[in-house]
């Protein structure tokens, strides 16, 4: 039952990463000027929201394509499956959010 749990915080903590770069993306260039406010509120809840439904997903897709859980031991193997899980974020995200939902 843990790796089940682990499996699903990995994919959980893939999905909102992939969401978060462009946050990371756009604090770098901007916070160094004077008069950048931060980042909208809403719209960091609205990406955090998408990133875990990226996250359940992912887990949806692995469960359908009959994938088994990988095993996660420690600290290093979570890290590992959730930056491998990053190609399977990308496919959820562009297939199924950008194309047939059509959200930006």
């Amino acid at each position: 039952m843990l790796e089940y749990i682990l499996f699903v915080g990995a994919a959980l903590s893939a999905g909102l990463t992939w969401t978060g770069f462009g946050y990371l993306n756009a604090w770098r260039k901007h916070r160094n000027e004077p008069d950048w406010t931060g980042f909208n509120k809403k719209k960091l809840r609205n990406d955090a929201v998408l990133g875990v439904l990226l996250g359940i997903g992912v887990i949806i897709y692995q469960a359908y394509q009959g994938n088994p859980v990988p095993a996660i031991t420690d600290f290093i193997s979570f890290v590992a499956v959730a930056g491998g899980l990053s190609g399977t974020v990308a496919v959820v995200d562009k297939f199924f959010v950008g194309g047939i939902l059509g959200i930006d």
